[in-house]
């Protein structure tokens, strides 16, 4: 299962300008870094990619270091742009007035996009009169498995 988190500027109910960001490791930002960071527009990270690289040939052209000891550096922050690849991208989002608008699971963009809208569908429909109850004097749907040796949900003794 996959974890999303969801932006849209507030107030929007526009489906086109809601993003999604895959939580976990991506494997695009860690194949291939700068180019990641390009075409996602993360500028500033990128300049912060290039003092690495230069400070990491620097480092190894003074402390004599063999190529072993500078690629394991330089997979080391591959690595960790790899990890910190959905923060970079949510950050951006958030500067840009896309705040973080909801924590979506599933096992596909496709099923994580039909669950939120859905939600957000749902949401935007008022609620009846049982939905507003409190708990204990809500009827029980069917739908609901009720556990032990109670034979309905809510029944006082």
């Amino acid at each position: 299962m996959a974890v999303f988190t969801v932006h849209a500027p507030a107030g929007a109910a526009n489906a086109d300008a809601t993003v999604f960001v895959r939580e976990g490791f991506s494997w695009s930002a860690f194949s291939f870094g700068p180019l990641w960071l390009l075409w996602n527009r993360l500028w500033l990270a990128f300049g912060l990619w290039l003092v690495w690289i230069v400070a990491l040939g620097a480092a190894a052209t003074a402390l004599k270091l063999g190529p072993n000891s500078v690629l394991i550096a330089h997979l080391l922050g591959q690595v960790f742009l790899g990890l910190e690849a959905g923060a970079l991208l949510r950050d951006k989002l958030a500067r840009r007035g896309l705040p973080l608008l909801d924590v979506v699971v599933g096992r596909a963009i496709e099923d994580v996009e039909a669950r939120f809208f859905g939600k957000a569908r749902r949401s935007s429909q008022p609620a009846t009169a049982s939905e507003t109850a409190p708990p204990s004097l809500r009827k029980p749907n069917d739908d609901q498995a009720v556990l032990g040796l109670f034979p309905t949900m809510g029944e006082r003794w």
